[in-house]
């Protein structure tokens, strides 16, 4: 399911209206495109069927998000907030988002440790869905099936590469990712600095949308997305498959807040507590292909082949960066990739 929520539609606003007699509302930032029709269809439809609100869906990349909690500081706009994990750790230290009472969100029970997010015992995002990037490859086009992140530099794919570029969240994390496989580490960027200067791209894709026209029209013929992204399109007749590396897929989770200072906390933390509901959960895996993050969901077979994780892996299997390093070192990783990498 292409993850659009890292490009499309940034200003794009939807309204939930439970009829005419609606007793309250809630202004609520989530993330674009497959993401966001799911996110409504899951969460947002089913907490409407018993209970007269309206829902403001502001649907927005996450960057973009954090930027406008960070102007509404003093007279925050938003109730709740959908974040990637960089943005998410930033938040809670700008004090733009609040801690989630496990008394008022008691759903929070259900979920697994690794999707609540917390300093000093106070959570300050529950996750809602496991997500990963990995390789892709075509699977008539590309004879040699990819077994590792480093098989994207096989010459026979030279120019037929995709990988996520710096307007993605998804670009720190994994630059990282080759470089510690590189033997490098957070003072030392030099072994993946030279070995993407040896990769010949087809491109540096800025948004899901784009990578996704690549790959339809043959342009692209192997890179990293995320595997649901690429499940869809093989829905879609494009022979295209997600591979699970030797080295592991990067992960992360998309991460629900309650936005400090919000006119409506009671209401928002109503709405948590329905997001991260079991059967809710579910259905994002269901319907996204995302990991839920509790104890042995009821998916489909379907599903259970598409996991992040691969048909035969875990959440154990998962990659998780660091992300409050990743938020910190970003600006310097894209300074280094534009100066030193693409040269811009």
């Amino acid at each position: 399911m292409t993850r659009n929520r890292v490009l499309l539609a940034a200003g794009l606003c939807m309204s939930l209206t439970a009829g005419a007699y609606a007793q309250d509302s809630l202004v609520i930032n989530m993330y674009t495109g497959v993401w966001g029709t799911n996110m409504k269809k899951c969460i947002f439809d089913t907490f409407q069927e018993t209970n007269k609100v309206t829902l403001q869906l502001d649907q927005k990349v996450s960057s973009v998000t954090y930027t406008s909690l960070r102007q509404q500081k003093d007279n925050p706009q938003i109730d709740v907030a959908w974040l990637d994990g960089a943005e998410s750790d930033q938040s809670w230290a700008d004090s733009l988002v609040d801690a989630i009472d496990p008394a008022k969100v008691p759903n929070m029970k259900h979920v697994d440790k690794r999707a609540l997010h917390q300093t000093d015992g106070k959570v300050y995002a529950v996750g809602t869905g496991f997500y990963a990037t990995g390789p892709f490859q075509n699977t008539k086009e590309v004879k040699k099936k990819i077994t590792s992140w480093f098989d994207l530099w096989d010459p026979a794919l030279a120019n037929r590469v995709v990988l996520p570029g710096t307007e993605l969240s998804n670009f720190a994390p994994i630059f990282m990712f080759i470089n510690k496989q590189l033997g490098g580490d957070s003072k030392n960027f030099e072994p993946a600095i030279a070995k993407f200067k040896e990769l010949k791209a087809l491109s540096y894709y800025p948004s899901s949308g784009v990578v996704a026209s690549s790959i339809q029209s043959g342009e692209a013929l192997a890179g990293a997305h995320y595997p649901n992204a690429i499940w869809a399109l093989n829905d879609q007749n494009v022979p295209v498959e997600p591979v699970v590396p030797k080295e592991g897929v990067v992960a992360g989770d998309i991460r629900v807040h309650l936005v400090k200072g919000t006119k409506k906390k009671a209401l928002a933390e109503k709405l948590i507590d329905h997001a991260l509901k079991e059967e809710v959960l579910t259905c994002l895996g269901e319907n996204l292909f995302i990991g839920p993050p509790i104890k042995n969901p009821k998916l489909s077979e379907k599903a259970k082949q598409r996991m992040p994780w691969g048909a035969t892996g875990s959440l154990d299997n998962l990659v998780m960066p660091n992300w409050k390093e990743v938020g910190e070192l970003k600006p310097m990783l894209i300074d280094l990739w534009n100066r030193r990498v693409v040269q811009k």
